[in-house]
């Protein structure tokens, strides 16, 4: 499930990850060469790459984070490729004993700063920020389960993120860019792993279900807000089958009026390709 991420860059290249290893295709994806081998992918070993961890900066930097089991809490890296995809280097290294993977990479809208996202255990939770190409990070916050998180959601003032953390509690929080003062905005039933934002400003969260302490409802749920303030859910689907984790995959990198997004392990819609219309009525609760 998720082993095949496909990233269409600026220039018009297509990178894709398969199989452990990065391709590239020049030709609009009729034909792909194979760049650049993935260590941290294979049985036993891990996916390689979480699907928000491959990424490009608006100067046509692109990046991508190492997503493994890493039980061990060896080094983890950030690569980075300069010439579009063509040739790939270690941008920045994480310890030995500091993290145990990169959940995401992030490149900000109204900074182009590139963030990362790391889990899992508490000292092993980050969230920071790179303003030299991924080379050094200024640390926001970490060492709890609220710097838990995959997807970050940013607006001219905020940062956003539903915490991933299956045997506890999850929030929305929000991150004043100002203060950098956080507060939970808002508590969901579930770890959140992918988000989105449309055309009009709408912020997208999906909580998931892995069956941790952390979930009361089962369900794959979809999280609305207008104001980044105030949320409402809706739920799109009970768990499949309980040896698989349920999530929902919001498609990335466009501004759409609309959610378009793949659910994965539910009992309806699994797999499937879905286009939901947000309604007013479903924030009809948030004006009151």
């Amino acid at each position: 499930m998720e082993l095949c991420e496909v990233v269409p860059i600026r220039s018009g290249t297509i990178l894709a990850f398969a199989g452990g290893y990065l391709w590239r295709s020049t030709d609009g994806g009729h034909s792909f060469s194979r760049v650049h081998k993935v260590d941290a992918f294979g049985i036993g070993r891990g996916r390689g790459i979480m699907p928000e961890a491959l990424v490009e900066d608006r100067q046509g930097v692109i990046y991508y984070g190492e997503y493994h089991r890493n039980q061990d809490l060896d080094p983890v890296h950030i690569h980075r490729s300069l010439d579009d995809g063509k040739t790939w280097g270690v941008a920045c290294r994480f310890g030995a004993g500091n993290t145990r993977h990169i959940h995401s990479l992030t490149v900000d809208p109204y900074t182009d700063a590139l963030w990362v996202t790391t889990g899992d255990r508490d000292p092993e939770c980050l969230i920071a920020y790179s303003v030299d190409r991924g080379e050094t990070f200024h640390t926001v916050g970490t060492g709890s389960q609220q710097w838990r998180a995959v997807d970050l959601l940013f607006t001219e003032d905020s940062v956003y993120w539903g915490t991933d953390s299956p045997e506890s509690q999850n929030w929305i929080c929000r991150l004043d860019r100002d203060t950098l003062a956080v507060e939970r905005v808002c508590k969901v039933d579930g770890p959140i792993y992918y988000a989105t934002s449309l055309c009009d400003g709408t912020l997208v969260m999906g909580s998931a279900v892995e069956g941790g302490r952390g979930e009361w409802d089962d369900a794959v749920d979809i999280w609305l807000s207008r104001d980044g303030r105030h949320w409402v859910s809706t739920p799109l689907a009970k768990r499949r089958t309980p040896r698989r984790q349920a999530v929902i995959r919001f498609a990335r990198g466009h501004c759409l009026p609309y959610i378009l997004a793949t659910p994965l392990n539910t009992a309806v819609f699994s797999e499937a390709l879905l286009k939901l219309d947000i309604s007013a009525a479903l924030f009809s609760s948030v004006a009151n």
